[in-house]
């Protein structure tokens, strides 16, 4: 991976032609749209490696592996009281 100095080199520019270049909407998308790129063309290596591990028995890319294909996500269940409810409730309680 390239590193800003890295990039203006390359680009033949200053750092502070670099930064102000993502000031403009239109240079941001093309960033985006070729950062996207690149990230593209790696996830094949990427998902393998995960699998690799996975298979050798590491839990967390097992579920990241299950969350990617939708057979795995986590759920949570949350429980709200007013103040009213929860006063009521505590004197039930203490009440026993």
């Amino acid at each position: 991976m390239k590193g800003v100095l890295d990039v203006c080199r390359i680009a033949k520019v200053g750092k502070d032609t670099y930064y102000k270049s993502f000031e403009k909407a239109d240079f941001c998308e093309l960033y985006r749209g070729q950062s996207l790129s690149i990230i593209r063309r790696s996830i094949a290596p990427i998902v393998n490696a995960m699998v690799k591990e996975a298979k050798r028995g590491s839990a967390q890319h097992q579920k990241m592996s299950l969350e990617m294909i939708g057979e795995y996500s986590e759920q949570h269940v949350v429980t709200t009281e007013t103040y009213a409810e929860r006063i009521k409730r505590l004197r039930g309680q203490s009440s026993k």
